[in-house]
């Protein structure tokens, strides 16, 4: 490589170093409006094991994009009930956090 390739690479090469210095990307993205969560009808569950899954926001493609809530039976035996996700306001905007199935009381 001669020295003109070399020295035409630095300011990426500098780039590349300062990314890499700040940490990588993060793991939560915040936006500055909360989405509002569409209206629909719960549907029926099949069986009596099953429990409501509240509707979710899933970061894909730049933006979050909505998830409708479904029936499901919880992973084990001792989960019974699922604490639905909620919009966390943070000084980085609002930031979805997602539900998750836990011990309790239905």
């Amino acid at each position: 490589m001669d020295m003109k390739k070399i020295l035409k690479s630095l300011p990426l090469l500098g780039i590349v170093v300062l990314l890499a210095a700040c940490g990588g990307p993060r793991s939560t993205v915040g936006v500055r409006v909360q989405p509002s969560h569409p209206v629909y009808a719960r549907p029926m569950a099949p069986s009596r094991s099953h429990l409501w899954v509240s509707d979710e926001w899933v970061w894909r493609n730049n933006n979050y994009v909505y998830k409708p809530g479904y029936w499901a039976v919880p992973p084990k035996r001792s989960v019974i009930r699922y604490t639905p996700g909620y919009w966390n306001n943070s000084r980085n905007g609002y930031q979805w956090r997602p539900g998750h199935w836990q011990r309790g009381r239905r």
